[in-house]
């Protein structure tokens, strides 16, 4: 499963990882307690991806939260589309990778990717629909 795959790699990379099975518990684990990412597919059931994103960029505790979204939909308007719904990021699957991913999110929480770092020195926390909070890192997916 692509989202345990997702979750693994953060996880290695020394994120704090909190998974959610859609938007709507996104957005319910979002409200509870805030992450420092939000990393997203499109296609879930309930809340899609997009409709997560402009929920989020909607809400004023969760609107600065950057949003990446990875998924297997690769057209140019579905890219436009996610962008157009607040993301930060789009990365297609086909092209997903270990390292881009974790150069995406290093990027979206505003810190140099240093090769040399431990991952536990990572002072943020992404979401993957996967979710996560400040006070270490953690990825929302």
């Amino acid at each position: 499963m692509v989202r345990e795959l997702q979750r693994s790699i953060l996880e290695r990379g020394g994120y704090a990882v909190r998974t959610a099975s859609d938007g709507a518990e996104a957005l319910a684990m979002l409200a509870e307690q805030p992450a420092d990412l939000v990393v997203t597919d499109l296609e879930m059931p309930n809340v899609d991806g997009f409709r997560l994103t402009s929920s989020i960029r909607a809400h004023p505790r969760l609107a600065n939260i950057p949003v990446l979204i990875v998924t297997s939909r690769a057209s140019e308007e579905d890219h436009q589309r996610g962008l157009d719904a607040g993301a930060d990021g789009y990365i297609v699957k086909t092209s997903f990778d270990e390292a881009g991913l974790l150069s995406a999110v290093s990027r979206l929480l505003g810190r140099e990717l240093d090769p040399t770092a431990h991952p536990q020195n990572h002072a943020a926390t992404p979401i993957q629909v996967n979710i996560g909070h400040r006070s270490e890192p953690t990825a929302l997916r």
